[in-house]
């Protein structure tokens, strides 16, 4: 539209200054073209390998090794049973050991072991409620009061024999209880047989008995009837 403009002016300006019009040649007009786009390639992806997995070590604490089971004190603060005269910290609650090993508690069955370790969330009720530091503090006054008259003494001490005795009958009533389970479990699984047997074989009526039809008479036979010959 421009160019167009330009050139009719261009053109009274020839018929004004010759009085008549001559023929204008105008360059062609340049079209530049915009440049392509520079497409620039994404880097390569980068492939970081992932760590390998955290090993989890749990640390089992040494066995206890002892000549004959440990002396535990009842600590009625506390309300459990602490070994005294040992270099290991021993805590019995239900016929159950539990030891402290560097900021740990540790469970087993027995004192010697084996032990497992056991989570903060998993303990006893008294442990939780009151930690190492306490228990060992009142077991500590505990048994300095026995020290002092261990004749009028009248707290009490722990007695393995009794707790292996009631460990024992746990045990066994344990073992009941599954052998009473699994022999439930195998009756029930029978049972269950059955009645999908008897579901799946359709009950079969008996037929009516046929009854035979009546035997038909015969007729009597005919008796020739004697020809008397004409003599």
């Amino acid at each position: 539209m421009k160019i167009q403009k330009m050139l009719f002016v261009i053109v009274l300006l020839s018929i004004s200054t010759t009085g008549y019009a001559s023929r204008v040649y105008l360059p062609a007009p340049t079209i530049v073209l915009p440049a392509p786009p520079i497409v620039v390639a994404p880097p390569p992806p980068v492939y970081v390998e992932a760590p390998p997995p955290a090993q989890v070590i749990v640390e089992v604490p040494p066995p206890i090794v002892l000549a004959q089971p440990p002396q535990l004190i009842f600590s009625p603060a506390v309300g459990v049973y602490v070994a005294v005269g040992v270099p290991y910290n021993l805590v019995v609650i239900d016929g159950m050991y539990y030891r402290h090993e560097h900021g740990r508690w540790y469970s087993s069955a027995t004192y010697g072991g084996a032990w497992v370790s056991v989570h903060d969330s998993r303990l006893p009720g008294a442990i939780r409620t009151h930690g190492w530091d306490r228990i060992r503090q009142n077991r500590d006054r505990e048994y300095a009061n026995y020290r002092r008259d261990p004749q009028h003494y009248r707290g009490k001490f722990y007695d393995h024999k009794a707790s292996e005795r009631m460990g024992e009958k746990r045990a066994d009533k344990r073992a009941d209880q599954r052998a009473d389970k699994r022999a439930d479990k195998r009756a029930d699984q029978r049972a269950d047989k059955r009645t999908e047997h008897k579901a799946a074989t359709p009950a079969q009526h008996n037929a009516p008995a046929q009854h035979k039809a009546p035997e038909q008479h015969k007729a009597p036979a005919q008796h020739n009837e004697g020809k008397h010959e004409a003599k």
